[in-house]
């Protein structure tokens, strides 16, 4: 079946365009025009996507959503190394299962406007853990975890 997307609002279309970056597929929708001034806001939200998606290792990791803890939606792996959680419905803290101990900096992002908030050199036990978003982002939250100190 193929899916088309043709002046969807602007939330789901979000929501499908990082699911689909969260997937593991990075490629821009067909019917995202940057000539339609319907689309303006879309165009923007894909290039949030593209600006976080550069500063991550994205290209290293693989689709992982047995890892999800709390109210990680979606989350891309490299075991040990990066991750990114995702979610668009921030309910309460959000995070990684079996994550290996050391330290870490957190990058959040807030998907609805760029806005970002680092949290730099975070010791993190062996285990489950899980993080709350800063108070001044939306519940539509990408979270960037890189272990440094390697």
């Amino acid at each position: 079946p193929i899916l088309l997307l043709i002046h969807m609002p602007v939330r789901p279309s979000r929501i499908y365009m990082w699911s689909c970056a969260m997937a593991g597929m990075h490629a821009l929708e067909a019917y995202h025009h940057a000539d339609a001034v319907s689309d303006e806001n879309t165009l923007r939200d894909d290039g949030r996507i593209n600006t976080f998606m550069e500063q991550t290792d994205f290209h290293k990791m693989k689709p992982r959503d047995d890892l999800a803890a709390g109210s990680t939606k979606w989350l891309l792996a490299n075991p040990g190394k990066s991750y990114i959680a995702y979610t668009y419905d921030y309910s309460g803290p959000m995070g990684v299962r079996g994550m290996t101990a050391g330290t870490y900096d957190l990058k959040w992002f807030d998907t609805t406007d760029g806005d970002m908030v680092i949290q730099a050199a975070v010791s993190v036990p062996p285990g489950n853990v899980t993080w709350t978003k800063p108070d001044s982002l939306s519940r539509e939250i990408a979270l960037y975890i890189k272990r440094i100190g390697d």
